[in-house]
């Protein structure tokens, strides 16, 4: 259990808690049958930010006092009441029917002891200067910046920020993904969520972050790494009630090298059109 002072304490912790990372809920719960397959592997992704990862439990849960305990998937934030659980599959299963409603932007609805929320993960594009999620700040887009190494191996840059009620984050990162297949008793489908350690990963960034339209601070940064999975760099994190969300202008650049073979891909974007920013030479 986890006091509200103590969950923020964590995430002030450098490198996280020795909870499972985000680890994806295991064996088959009867909700699948009820989602299209896109639908399903959002929700059972892990989840994008390490940060928040690293602080919920193997179920992707955390508790607050006695009887509260948030659920956060990437479609779906739960607030659990004792004996909740049960109506998360009610609920999709309601959903599915007709009978029960979405939640729209930080709105959340009630379905008896479940309150619902829409998990938001805006996913800033990096490849066609476009926000891929249509303008729209409560929808998931697909991986950006995707540069291909071969038919199960690519390279993988993004810049995104993570809302779920209690819990708003921005990060931007590189990595090289494998491709796997998970198979359920309802269908089959293929992941690219397994890091793999590459020869070089480099960012090079020079971005505005902005809270509820205001700029909180400028970030440049020239990053690399060797022998890693992953490079990951944190524009910072709040907790609380209904927080606001991060939004980013500026320019970035993605660069891995992995089996000797370098891909690189950059891009400008405009949340904020009017703030200067110094676009450099690819790492």
């Amino acid at each position: 259990m986890v006091s509200h002072r103590e969950y923020h304490n964590l995430l002030a912790q450098e490198g996280g808690s020795n909870l499972a990372p985000g680890a994806r809920l295991g064996a088959p719960d009867g909700i699948s049958q009820y989602l299209t397959p896109e639908e399903d592997s959002i929700r059972l992704s892990p989840i994008d930010d390490p940060q928040l990862a690293s602080i919920i439990n193997e179920k992707q849960e955390i508790q607050f006092g006695e009887d509260s305990v948030y659920r956060v998937q990437n479609d779906y934030t739960f607030l659990l009441t004792r004996g909740g659980a049960v109506l998360i599959t009610d609920y999709y299963k309601a959903l599915n029917e007709g009978a029960a409603q979405k939640p729209v932007g930080v709105v959340g609805v009630d379905f008896g002891r479940l309150k619902v929320y829409k998990t938001l993960v805006k996913i800033i594009s990096l490849s066609s200067g476009e926000n891929k999620t249509g303008g729209r700040k409560d929808a998931r887009a697909g991986m950006i910046c995707s540069l291909s190494y071969n038919a199960n191996e690519k390279m993988e840059g993004k810049l995104y920020s993570t809302w779920s009620f209690f819990y708003s984050s921005g990060a931007i990162e590189t990595k090289v993904l494998r491709r796997h297949r998970d198979c359920n008793w309802f269908r089959c489908i293929d992941r690219w969520d397994n890091p793999q350690r590459a020869d070089r990963l480099a960012m090079n960034f020079d971005i505005y972050v902005s809270l509820g339209g205001a700029v909180t601070r400028r970030f440049i940064e020239r990053r690399v790494f060797t022998n890693s999975t992953l490079d990951n760099y944190s524009f910072g994190s709040l907790s609380g009630f209904n927080v606001k969300r991060f939004d980013f202008s500026g320019w970035s650049c993605h660069s891995t090298t992995y089996f000797g073979r370098t891909l690189t891909c950059s891009n400008q974007f405009y949340d904020l059109p009017w703030l200067p920013y110094t676009p450099e030479v690819c790492p």
